[in-house]
Parts: C-alpha cells; structure tokens; sequence
C-alpha cells in the first residue's frame, strides 16, 4: 500500500512539473535531471514489489540490484544538480567550455555505471539463489533468498552512502546561492534521514538472517524513497499549487533583491530583455543559454 501512494505521489510531483515547465520553478528543476531523479524514485518504489511473495531465482537477483541502481541514479541526479549549479555560477563572463557545460551529463553516466559495476560482479561471483529449509519440530517450510558471502550488499549500500555524502557536502556550498537554485534545505535533510535510515540497519542487512533482511531493507527503501520525494519537492509542489504568484518573474527578482549582496549579484530574472544592461541580467542571460534542460 505504501508503495502504491508512492508511485502515486512520484507521478503527481511529475505531471505537476511537467504543467508548470516554463514557469521559474519548473525551468529551475532542471530539465533531464529532473526527469532522472523522479524516474530513480518511482524505480525505488517498484523494487519493493521485488520483496514481496514467494522468492523465486530472478526475484533474489533482481530485488536489491533494482534499489542499488535506482537510488544511485537519485542520488547522482541530485549531485549532478548541484554541481551544474555551482559550475554555472562559478564561470567568468564569456563561453563556457564544453566541458562545464556537459559535467553534469558525465555525473548522471559515471556513478550509475559504477554501480552497476558493483551489482554485475555481486552476480557474477556471489549470485543469490533460493534456499529451502525445514526446521526442527515444525511442519512448515522455509524459502528464503540466500547468498553465499552477503557482503555485496553492504558494499552496495556503502557507495550510497559515499554518494550521500557527496550530496550533502555539495548542498552546503549551494546554500548561498539564490532560493531558486538551491535545495541545500531539502538535499540535507534528505540526507541526514538516508544516514540515519541504513546507518541503523547495516548491522541487520549484515546478519544473514534473510527474513530480517528483507524486512529491514524495505523499511529503508520506502523510507529514502519517501524521504527524497518529499522533502525535495512537495514545498514547490505547494508554491505551484496555491501560492502561483511564488512562482513568477517579479518575485523571483523582487525577493532575490532583499537577499545579501551575493544573491542580489546572481539574481534570476527570465524576462531578460529588460535587464540586457545590467550585470545581473548578463550573468542570468548566461545560465539561461547553457545546455541544462
């Protein structure tokens, strides 16, 4: 059930989204980034239904290797985000080089293929299968998943939580940054819930005890999953819903203007035109022309 409202909720956020695309909030989501991120969470959600029934050969393979490159993929686009972010803001006046312009795009590639790296060798030197087994005194059986080692994992669910941190300490140097960019608020929360999620749990996906570890890792699952859908996007989703007037030109650039002096220099303004003169409009005319949706 619970996986069902989050799929439900993961396709709202994305229509909702794909309604508001030329407004400040929409354009700020960042396009194919956006779109990895919510097609990550809802292949989060769905790899719960891997866990569930009878094990069979292809579900112990499949179940966890679904979440490890599903999730990486939401924590690269995360990552990817905010380091286009941080490039756009970080390039002299001029033409940026090809390479600013596409380190984003090599970020989505690279941290979901190692992880796939990871899951190919688990199953190529440690592929889970099915065990049957008959306790003492009872007439029940037992089928459970079962691996060899079990370490392939943890190691799995280690480089996520690498990559968790990647995306925390990117989110800190964001946090300057003009509101309209920036999820520092959202990502470190989302962060510090992923940390205390699979942090407490590792001891238990460690056990071999596979009943207790399937339990525990969908627990986990929908509560990252959850975790990054919410606390990323349901503000915004409210701004759009209820408060439109949030979500235009002049407030961007009436709000942004009460900020510091560093937001005021980086402000957003999409009607450009208006402000070709100015420093602010040259630096937003700028980003706006980079290969980022």
């Amino acid at each position: 059930m619970l996986t069902l409202v989050g799929m439900a909720l993961n396709a709202s956020v994305t229509a909702l989204y794909a309604r508001h695309i030329d407004t400040p909030i929409g354009k700020a989501a960042g396009g194919l980034i956006f779109y990895c991120h919510m097609a990550s969470l809802l292949g989060s959600f769905a790899s719960v239904f891997l866990f569930a029934g009878e094990p069979t050969g292809w579900k112990c393979k499949l179940h966890r290797l679904a979440f490890g490159v599903s999730f990486t993929l939401c924590l690269a686009s995360i990552l990817a985000k905010c380091i286009w972010i941080l490039a756009a803001f970080a390039i002299p006046m001029g033409r940026p080089t090809k390479l600013q312009t596409s380190l984003y795009l090599i970020v989505l590639g690279i941290l979901p293929a190692l992880q796939c790296t990871v899951c190919f060798l688990w199953l190529l030197l440690d592929s889970p299968g099915v065990r049957r087994s008959y306790p003492r005194k009872a007439d029940y059986l037992i089928i459970e998943c079962f691996s060899e080692t079990g370490i392939s994992f943890s190691v799995s669910t280690r480089y996520l939580c690498v990559l968790a941190f990647c995306c925390l300490s990117a989110a800190i140097k964001t946090h300057s940054l003009p509101k309209i960019f920036s999820d520092s608020q959202g990502i470190s929360l989302m962060m510090v819930t992923f940390f205390a999620v699979w942090l407490s749990v590792l001891p238990a996906l460690e056990s071999r005890r596979e009943q207790i570890v399937d339990m525990m890792a969908v627990m986990s699952i929908l509560l990252s999953s959850y975790s990054g859908l919410a606390f990323l996007f349901f503000q915004r989703c409210y701004v759009m819903l209820f408060r439109p007037h949030h979500n235009a030109t002049e407030w961007i650039k009436k709000t942004t203007r009460r900020t510091d002096h560093l937001e005021r220099r980086y402000s957003f303004p999409l009607h450009y035109k208006q402000m070709q003169d100015s420093k602010e409009g040259a630096r937003s005319i700028q980003i706006l022309h980079l290969p980022f949706y």
